[in-house]
């Protein structure tokens, strides 16, 4: 009886007990999405805390033509004409939570927890270009839209494990399910230019100046369902026990 006790007891010397901090590192998916996650275990089965997460993307999508291009004299020229499409997102993400554990008698970590995502989101920068070129001749033209800052907040329900290989340190998953809301006011903004260059060009050295337009935006959207809805992450635990 007494080796079994003692089994059971260093079988679970690897988890962090009250007084340890931890730091972790994750992606979750739906979306995918990195993120840093710094806690501190108040007791052997509370933990409380915060994530920050990060998101950027960037797509380009390009179409190629051959056109004909006008040139003085009444000519015409062999050009390419490119269709070119360039979007940017960022999102940071802050999220306090608390976790309990289950105490179990081994190093196979179990909890349930709370979170609070807060982000914040730069909204969508498209930049569309109609690039034309042929020999001796180059013409431009841009139309870039910003529209405005995103603000969400949610709650979600945390269910997660995660296995304590060595000492505080571990592997693990999480899944989470929750709603959030997001509030976009402001302004969508639009600006056009143009450029033209090239000896061959009608309208070498004729530009358009920016215009820039504004357009109020108001979006206002709840979703109810998996808030990154699964992760995986490490672990690591360090610190004196209280």
């Amino acid at each position: 009886m007494i080796c079994v006790l003692s089994l059971a007891s260093v079988a679970q010397d690897n988890k962090p007990t009250a007084g340890f901090f931890g730091i972790g590192y994750g992606v979750s998916f739906l979306p995918t999405m990195q993120r840093i996650n710094f806690t501190y275990m108040v007791s052997d089965k509370l933990e409380v805390g915060g994530t920050i997460g990060f998101q950027f993307s960037r797509t380009r999508n390009s179409t190629l033509d051959s056109i004909p291009v006008n040139a003085p004299n009444f000519t015409s020229l062999a050009g390419l004409e490119e269709k070119r499409t360039v979007t940017t997102t960022a999102d940071v993400f802050i999220t306090p939570l608390v976790k309990y554990h289950f105490p179990v008698k081994n190093n196979l970590d179990v909890y349930l927890g709370a979170n609070l995502p807060i982000g914040v989101g730069t909204g969508p920068k498209t930049v569309n270009s109609d690039i034309v070129t042929a020999s001796n001749y180059n013409s431009t033209g841009t139309t870039t839209t910003n529209q405005p800052v995103s603000v969400s907040i949610g709650a979600g329900l945390l269910v997660g494990c995660q296995y304590f290989f060595y000492k505080n340190l571990a592997v693990g998953a999480e899944a989470n399910l929750g709603f959030s809301g997001t509030i976009a006011n402001g302004n969508d903004i639009t600006k056009i230019s143009e450029s033209n260059s090239g000896s061959n060009n009608p309208d070498a050295g004729v530009s358009i100046p920016t215009v820039t337009t504004k357009a109020m935006v108001k979006n206002d959207t709840e979703n109810l369902g998996m808030l990154h809805s699964f992760a995986l992450s490490v672990s690591w635990y360090f610190g004196t026990s209280k």
